[in-house]
């Protein structure tokens, strides 16, 4: 987020500094239209206007420089938020991978869990129906006895 930030603010000077830029070239064109127009003998105004473009050349070449600036500075907060999405792309890639080992593991532990759970049910089962045929056998024998008794 902040360097999406840093990237507006510096895309926001260089759009600054171009616009600059288009005046001082507008006014240098102005005043130059105006030099052209001017009686070649008139020095005084010839030389101010001279001076001018001058002044607004110099004024110009400065603003070009600083767009260099804010265009190396845009360049730089985009490298910046492009290895900052590669890095949490990789980021989300390792966690979507941890999401789908632990579902893995978990349908393993569930389903080892169930296995588990069915042998101990049949293992229950086994020994319920040991445990009846002993009874049954018990019960039986006690009923032989108690006829026998009678």
């Amino acid at each position: 987020a902040a360097a999406e930030a840093e990237l507006r603010e510096a895309e926001s000077v260089s759009r600054a500094v171009k616009r600059s830029i288009s005046t001082l070239q507008g006014r240098i064109d102005e005043t130059q239209a105006e030099l052209d127009k001017t009686f070649f003998l008139n020095f005084g105004k010839r030389g101010g206007l001279k001076d001018e473009i001058d002044g607004l050349s110099k004024e110009q070449k400065a603003e070009v420089k600083k767009l260099e600036k804010a265009a190396k500075a845009v360049d730089k907060e985009q490298g910046l938020l492009k290895g900052q999405q590669e890095n949490a792309d990789k980021q989300q890639k390792v966690a979507d991978k941890i999401v789908q080992d632990a579902a893995k593991a978990a349908d393993t532990l569930t389903s080892d869990a169930d296995k588990a759970a069915e042998g101990a049910l049949k293992s229950a089962r086994k020994q319920a129906e040991g445990a009846s045929k002993a009874a049954e056998s018990k019960a039986s024998a006690l009923r032989k006895d108690a006829d026998k008794a009678a």
